[in-house]
């Protein structure tokens, strides 16, 4: 104490010098708290051994379709996971046609990564037991309200050789 003038000294117990030295100079009155240990925020290698896992199973190369000249680009973010997907699925029945489908998780991180792989697995077993693009996208729909997340989406039914192209698209609210 200074006087009549208490002396309170907050210190960090991890410098265990410091809170001695304001006791023996001061007589302070000495209240410690110890810090959280310190961790690095970046990836371990295994955690970086599954971003990659997802990000090239997320990856996908320009479709074969017969009868159509097709192009695309998509350069998904590696190293990083996010909710954005491109899926180009085949069926040969009911009618030999291509599913091109397009879509983004609402958010960022491991919750996005892992709803977007849910719905590839969902809009691919759909796909090849025959749905409709209307069947798919009310399912798909379905599934984001459980989940409690939003996604946008486009979905291209492409026939073989000819015929019309059919489209559903769809997005945050």
């Amino acid at each position: 104490a200074l006087g009549d003038l208490p002396l309170v000294y907050p210190f960090v117990v991890n410098d265990p010098g410091e809170g001695t030295q304001a006791k023996r100079r001061a007589h302070a009155v000495v209240v410690d708290h110890l810090v959280p240990p310190m961790t690095r925020a970046e990836s371990t290698d295994d955690l970086s051994a599954v971003v990659e896992a997802i990000t090239t199973e997320l990856s996908v190369t320009r479709p074969e379709i017969p009868g159509w000249e097709t192009g695309m680009r998509y350069e998904p973010a590696f190293g990083h996971l996010t909710g954005d997907s491109v899926q180009v699925l085949r069926r040969t029945a009911p009618t030999p046609a291509t599913l091109l489908a397009v879509f983004d998780i609402a958010g960022h991180g491991a919750q996005s990564a892992v709803l977007a792989y849910g719905l590839r697995t969902h809009l691919a077993a759909l796909w090849e037991n025959g749905a409709d693009l209307a069947e798919i996208a009310a399912s798909a729909n379905a599934k984001m309200l459980r989940r409690r997340t939003n996604a946008t989406a486009v979905l291209v039914e492409v026939p073989d050789h000819a015929g019309h192209v059919r489209l559903v698209n769809a997005g945050h609210p």
